[in-house]
């Protein structure tokens, strides 16, 4: 294990981006916040649903494939051939390949806005930075450095009924 752990802070780092790469929050007064839980990724933006909050939800469900290992829920999550989540499903099987796992993720979202809406398309620019995470092996567990605020658009496509990520873009290029 003490071998892992100067190869694990590297990865560790390369998670904690991709972890808040998808994390939003909603800045449009207008918009009603739905009570926890009720959000649905299947929510429909055209109905008054934040596209922001729809992000929200895809988020957490996000986190929840990491935190319990599943790559096939996590893949699903994603347009067929996105290259975000192509790299995130392979970021998880290379963390569960040393046996390791995040227990809990915190991101601080400084700027939300919708930049592009379409009836099937939600382009989302968001500013946030990782303020809390926990990782495991084991009985062995680490905090996770502080991320560095970062820039990015997220964009969902409406497929088979659900909002699903087709790319992350970050300042200067792709995520």
């Amino acid at each position: 294990m003490t071998r892992l752990l100067p190869r694990l802070v590297p990865c560790l780092a390369v998670l904690l981006v991709a972890l808040a790469t998808v994390s939003a929050c909603t800045t449009d007064p207008t918009v009603a916040r739905p009570a926890a839980g009720s959000v649905s990724v299947r929510a429909d933006v055209a109905a008054g649903v934040s596209p922001v909050a729809v992000l929200q939800e895809w988020d957490r469900r996000r986190a929840e494939a990491w935190a319990v290992g599943d790559t096939a829920g996590l893949r699903a999550l994603y347009v067929r051939g996105s290259r975000a989540g192509e790299r995130d499903v392979a970021m998880l099987r290379r963390w569960l390949d040393r046996g390791l796992r995040v227990d809990r993720l915190e991101v601080q979202v400084l700027r939300g806005r919708v930049v592009a809406r379409a009836p099937r398309r939600i382009t989302v620019a968001v500013s946030e930075r990782l303020v809390h995470a926990t990782a495991t092996a084991g009985a062995r567990r680490w905090v996770l450095p502080v991320g560095a605020v970062t820039e990015r658009r997220v964009t969902l496509w409406r497929t088979a009924g659900r909002w699903r990520v087709a790319g992350v873009s970050v300042a200067g290029g792709q995520a």
